[in-house]
């Protein structure tokens, strides 16, 4: 499937968002980034695993025979 350019700008800008909000504030990265197991700045398309934790993605996220958050907690400030 193609990606329109508008999608890849915006990619882009959500990643290079997020990359000058941690190096401006570590403290986010800390207290917010490493709530989560796995983070995605695009689309998740995944098979056949699991995480024990919680996912965070900016994009789409398709899971096919996979557990998401089996032993994870509350999330503090978002949603589990």
């Amino acid at each position: 499937m193609k990606i329109s350019t508008t999608k890849r700008f915006i990619q882009f800008v959500t990643t290079v968002s997020v990359a000058l909000l941690i190096l401006s504030n570590p403290s986010f990265a800390q207290n917010c980034l490493s709530q989560h197991n796995l983070i995605s700045f695009g689309n998740i398309n995944v098979k056949g695993s699991d995480i024990q934790g919680s996912v965070l993605t900016c994009g789409n996220a398709s899971f096919q025979n996979y557990s998401v958050g089996v032993k994870a907690s509350a999330i503090t400030g978002g949603v589990s």
